[in-house]
Parts: C-alpha cells; sequence; structure tokens
C-alpha cells in the first residue's frame, strides 16, 4: 500500500550521519538532568529554620560514647560557645566524632540557644560539585549512546 513516496517508520532516525535516539541515551539524560536538580538545590535550597540562625564558633569540650536507645550505640561530644552578650552555652552533639579542644562551625536559633546544627555549607557545595560532576559524565553518556552511525544502514 505504500506508494513512492511513503518512507519506511524510522528511517529518518536511522540514516548515517544523523543522531539516532536510543535507550541508553535517554536514560543517562535523564540521570544528568536529576543530578543537575540535585546539584542545585544542595547550593539554592536551605531551610528558612537554618537561615533564622546565627553562626558561631565552638569548641569541643568533650568528647565520648553514649547510648541512644537499647540497641544503638555511638558518638557524641560537648561543646561550648559564646554568645554576643557574653554568656556562655554548653550543649552537645549526638552522631559527631570529634578530638577535645576541636573547633567547629555551628548555628544556633537565638530564641534557644541550646539548639545548634553544624555548619555545613562547605559539605553542600561538595555535594553540589560532586552531582554536576557525574551529571556532566552522564551527558557525556547520552552523547556516546546517540552518537551518528557511520556505514551504511541495514
Amino acid at each position: 500500500m505504500a506508494g513512492r513516496g511513503w518512507r519506511r517508520l524510522g528511517e529518518d532516525f536511522e540514516a548515517p550521519g544523523r543522531y539516532r535516539v536510543t535507550l541508553t541515551g535517554l536514560i543517562c539524560a535523564m540521570f544528568a538532568v536529576m543530578l543537575f536538580y540535585v546539584g542545585a538545590s544542595q547550593i539554592l535550597h536551605r531551610p528558612s529554620t537554618q537561615q533564622a540562625m546565627v553562626a558561631a564558633e565552638a569548641t569541643v569540650v568533650k568528647s565520648g560514647q553514649r547510648r541512644f536507645s537499647p540497641r544503638t550505640e555511638g558518638p557524641y561530644v560537648e561543646i561550648r560557645y559564646d554568645l554576643p552578650d557574653g554568656s556562655r552555652v554548653m550543649t552537645d552533639l549526638n552522631r559527631v566524632e570529634l578530638a577535645e579542644g576541636a573547633k567547629l562551625r555551628i548555628r544556633y536559633d537565638p530564641k534557644q540557644p541550646r539548639q545548634v546544627v553544624i555548619d555545613d555549607d562547605d559539605r553542600a557545595y561538595l555535594a553540589a560539585a560532586g552531582a554536576f560532576a557525574f551529571g556532566i559524565l552522564f551527558v557525556a553518556g547520552a552523547c556516546f549512546a546517540s552518537r551518528p552511525r557511520r556505514g551504511p544502514v541495514r
């Protein structure tokens, strides 16, 4: 039924010198988009609670092991830091392993100074850089999987 003007289905995609769409290429492109999204969210997304917190430098006063539940045990540290009004606050961080006397950057809630998180902007940027690097690798994989054919079409 096909006349002379009709082409075989998919003939355009299989012609030499043209890029072909492959399942591998689509999967690589999908992973690349996902990794770029993860990288961007690491840099751009910062919880609003952490934005309202104040940065400070703390010193580890004590480190050791603690039982968190009947089955789990892990490291913890007690830290000390100074508030802008001159008062000193001591609190502890669970599942953190640091030597006594070590310095670390923290963020605390001015309304509840014992509410502390480790300031991990550097880790977020490092995770974003890793996600972008793997995203570039997946883009290269998508390009390689969808590269033009060489030679005659069979």
